[in-house]
């Protein structure tokens, strides 16, 4: 099953408008539910990408250069006058980025959420899942599959498939919220396609999930996990944001409906491809 693209909207946040770019959404605060919103893990923003080697900054909670990984590394292209990261798998080779380094200790949290934009480009096959956001491998993750746009997520180190495709090339914004309980739901464009009772409280992120020591799973990702090249999302991915708490209504609409403004419409749009070092 497809659900069909969403237009261009007026923006969430009065005379931001267009330009209100996903820094300016977190300091404004969105919506009127939350006096405080909950802690952000990290963020990253497409249009604090450079080229020439490429590099792409996450925006909170500090300023810091994400780790290309694989080769070739991603490249950049201009979608509605806004830049995004392309992220494709060219034969073993693979992009995306690391956030920091390998983590050991849990961190504490009331639930998550993702929020993210991203734009499908069809290929090869999912031999899996393919990675948008990965935190410490199975226990979060958001998923698009590179064949066929379907959208997933791992939560607790438990996999759910949506059953719901986006079409090939087009812009969406995706949320991912799980509630400290451990239940979520997946949202695309504002629709929601996952309705999943979870299997367990999710009240920690735990590098250590896994036997109780570090490895692969112990990273932080945007565009695959850190070990696999099979796992590489396809695709252009616009702004990132993972919260350390569960987005209510309000606040996923509101946050949602800035990134459409943002982004525009996926339907009618011009392109322009900037190639990244060995891009």
């Amino acid at each position: 099953m497809k659900f069909k693209a969403i237009e261009k909207t007026k923006s969430a946040f009065g005379g931001v408008g267009r330009a209100c770019a996903l820094a300016a959404t977190l300091a404004l605060g969105i919506g009127t539910s939350h006096a405080v919103l909950p802690d952000v893990l990290f963020s990253a923003k497409s249009e604090d990408i450079t080229t020439g080697p490429l590099l792409w900054p996450t925006d909170a909670p500090s300023v810091v250069n994400m780790t290309n990984l694989g080769n070739p590394v991603a490249s950049t292209t201009t979608i509605n006058g806004e830049l995004w990261e392309v992220n494709f798998r060219d034969g073993e080779g693979a992009s995306g980025f690391r956030i920091g380094g390998q983590y050991d200790t849990a961190i504490p949290v009331s639930g998550a959420s993702i929020v993210a934009a991203v734009r499908p480009i069809y290929g090869g096959s999912a031999n899996g899942w393919q990675v948008v956001v990965d935190v410490f491998a199975r226990h979060l993750v958001l998923s698009v599959n590179r064949d066929d746009g379907e959208v997933g997520a791992w939560v607790n180190n438990s996999q759910k498939r949506s059953g719901h495709q986006i079409p090939n090339g087009q812009i969406t914004i995706l949320s991912l919220v799980v509630q400290p309980d451990g239940s979520f739901k997946i949202f695309a464009n504002g629709v929601e396609i996952l309705d999943e009772p979870g299997n367990g409280a999710f009240t920690e992120l735990d590098p250590l999930w896994n036997g109780g020591a570090t490895g692969w799973w112990s990273y932080m990702n945007i565009g695959r996990n850190n070990g696999d090249t099979w796992s590489t999302f396809g695709g252009n991915i616009g702004d990132v944001v993972v919260y350390k708490g569960a987005l209510d209504t309000t606040d996923r609409e509101a946050l949602e409906a800035s990134l459409t403004t943002k982004y525009g419409t996926s339907t009618n749009y011009t392109i322009t491809a900037t190639a990244g070092t060995g891009g």
